[in-house]
């Protein structure tokens, strides 16, 4: 009779170590597919028409110019693309999306957009008397300069504008 209990207990054991296998399994996979859906969402926003019109904006023009935003619309265009991506550097930096696959997708117009935008913000760190300002972009610069390194160490990330025939570049600043 104890020998059936003791089997008894070890099978239950067992059960409920199995059980609590597949409970921290399907825990696992779905902190996988949260981050994957959180990703997916931000890539979502990234490619609304605003938004891809205020990035090719931040190309078509100088750092120099775009330190000081000449109008409120310029400075709303250059603040929801550094909003966007400081966002997604402070949700990859704190793991709530993939750092690697936000990295393969953003590096280089992370990198582009540090180029152009750089003297903005250091100009706008020293208007706010210091202190952090878009710590997320400049952590998601910092990672996307290394993964550039370890990935594509021959490449340049040179900011470029488009410009179509019979149409001025500065069409896309909005002049």
């Amino acid at each position: 009779m104890e020998t059936v209990a003791t089997v008894a207990a070890a099978v239950s054991s067992i059960a409920a170590v199995a059980a609590l296998g597949l409970v921290l399994l399907q825990l696992r996979n779905q902190g996988r597919q949260l981050k994957q859906m959180a990703l997916t969402t931000l890539h979502e926003e990234l490619l609304k028409p605003e938004m891809q019109k205020a990035i090719r904006s931040i190309y078509a023009a100088t750092p120099q110019e775009l330190a000081v935003p000449k109008n409120d619309e310029e400075l709303e265009r250059i603040e929801s693309v550094l909003n966007q991506y400081d966002l997604i550097g402070s949700r990859t930096q704190c793991g709530v999306i993939p750092k690697d696959q936000t990295l393969a997708t953003e590096w280089s117009i992370v990198l582009r957009l540090w180029h152009q935008l750089s003297l903005f913000i250091e100009r706008e760190t020293h208007l706010r008397g210091g202190g952090p300002y878009k710590s997320g972009f400049k952590w998601l610069v910092e990672m996307s300069e290394q993964y550039r390194l370890e990935h594509y160490p021959n490449s340049r990330t040179i900011p470029f504008a488009r410009v179509y025939p019979g149409r001025d570049s500065r069409e896309l600043l909005g002049e």
